[in-house]
């Protein structure tokens, strides 16, 4: 059952039929989003230790799995100036012309998330509407560097969305970093609340291959689709 209420969510979003649509006008979402890759723009290079820390009080739960697992830059929480993984690592992404270029479509692109807002908030209406325990989760948007991160959950209650990976099929970047020409469509911003919604019900519904036969695991992947 919950997994026909979260697919007829889909139907309606995807479609954007207002055949058989429950109202969900009156259902009150507060979203709260943050701007983690202008954070990173903004952050003095000559001070990235004192920068950190500040972003880390941000955030506290977030910084460490961005810098480290999702960027790979191993600073383990030593934000200091003199740790070389900072040196090497976290400077050179935010000096580097190409990677400055990245940030500056970012900001071209979106110079405000207000319409991606307004649609996921809408989702989430839908969500609390079907589910009406829901947790509406934070939003941070950041810059993944093209390292494919589109929108993922962390924790309980986060959703990261690289930018980065919506910037339209026609950037030309995605080519060198191997996005195949059919994945187009979904590097668009209007993509963004389909990937947000998708990676919910990959979470809530985790795709496991055990003692499954190849349809069951067609249409399961269909499904998510």
């Amino acid at each position: 059952m919950c997994k026909l209420m979260i697919l007829s969510l889909f139907f309606i979003y995807g479609c954007n039929s207002s055949e058989h649509v429950p109202d969900v006008s009156n259902i009150k979402v507060s979203l709260r989003t943050q701007r983690l890759d202008r954070y990173l723009a903004a952050l003095d290079t000559n001070k990235l230790g004192e920068g950190l820390q500040q972003l880390h009080n941000q955030f506290p739960d977030f910084l460490d799995f961005y810098l480290d697992t999702l960027m790979g830059f191993k600073i383990n929480g030593n934000y200091t100036d003199t740790n070389p993984a900072v040196e090497k690592g976290l400077r050179i992404f935010l000096t580097n012309k190409d990677y400055r270029g990245l940030f500056d479509t970012v900001e071209k692109h979106f110079p405000n998330t207000q319409g991606i807002e307004k649609e996921l908030t809408n989702g989430f209406q839908f969500m609390k509407y079907y589910y009406p325990a829901y947790q509406v989760p934070n939003i941070i948007y950041l810059v993944s560097g093209l390292n494919n991160w589109g929108a993922f959950t962390f924790g309980p209650n986060t959703i990261g969305i690289g930018l980065d990976m919506f910037l339209g099929g026609n950037y030309p970047y995605y080519r060198s970093v191997g996005m195949p020409d059919y994945m187009n469509s979904h590097l668009q911003q209007a993509y963004i609340p389909v990937a947000v919604f998708s990676t919910i019900y990959q979470d809530m519904h985790p795709f496991v291959p055990d003692n499954k036969t190849l349809l069951d695991l067609m249409i399961q992947r269909g499904k998510q689709k």
